[in-house]
């Protein structure tokens, strides 16, 4: 896929800048497992098999901002009440990368609220199933890791508390794309394995057609969000 076509897709979607956002770690090197803490029980991603840190990738024909793996840096939001302004414009519908955790298999609907510019507001579900279960919300599996990071005996994490510089632009030269599950068998057999660590794209339509500036999120901190992409 050419650059120009990625730069013509962009036009189609707005890329949320969520970084400084992020307020947990999810992925940990197979070097150092003891870095990030997804569930609260000190499990991660294994960073080794997603994509490049920093980069603008293409999944399932959406394009997302992917976050950084680098040790001790933050790369998701935990709903905590978030408030989200983005650019004026009339949206169809919400992208995200995320997924949830809870030791039991917990899935969540969670209210959005959608700030319009005339002062009104309006509220969206967002559906997210369990990073280790089959999809429960008919979301695609945007990455599916073989195993699980649980911290090693000894080591010593990093302060998790980074992110990375919010004017630091993400530019042409960290483009890259990751290969979609296209296949409805492909599908069906990530979803009959468990224990295994998903990252789902979910989508929620817009019934409204008005123009937006603002999200504001609910607090449920096994709610999870990696990356959000609005589609105009």
């Amino acid at each position: 896929m050419a650059i120009k076509n990625l730069t013509t897709v962009l036009d189609q979607f707005v890329l949320v800048d969520l970084r400084e956002y992020f307020n947990n770690d999810a992925f940990s090197h197979d070097y150092l497992k003891c870095d990030g803490n997804f569930d609260s029980g000190g499990a991660t991603y294994p960073a080794e098999e997603l994509p490049r840190s920093n980069s603008i990738i293409c999944n399932n024909g959406i394009p997302f901002f992917f976050p950084s793996k680098n040790d001790g840096f933050l790369n998701n939001m935990a709903l905590n009440g978030q408030t989200i302004c983005i650019p004026n414009d009339i949206y169809k519908c919400i992208h995200i990368l995320g997924a949830v955790e809870g030791s039991g298999g917990e899935v969540y609907e969670e209210e959005v609220t959608i700030s319009f510019e005339n002062g009104t507001y309006k509220t969206v579900i967002l559906k997210l199933s369990n990073w280790l279960l089959p999809a429960k919300y008919n979301e695609i599996p945007a990455f599916y890791c073989s195993h699980l990071h649980y911290p090693d005996m000894g080591q010593i994490p990093n302060a998790n508390t980074k992110i990375q510089n919010i004017k630091t632009y993400i530019d042409d030269r960290n483009i890259s794309y990751q290969t979609q599950y296209d296949k409805q068998s492909d599908i069906e057999n990530i979803n009959k394995n468990i224990w295994r660590p998903r990252i789902w794209l979910q989508k929620t339509t817009f019934k409204f057609k008005q123009e937006i500036v603002a999200l504001t999120f609910m607090e449920n901190i096994n709610f999870h969000i990696f990356s959000m992409t609005l589609e105009k």
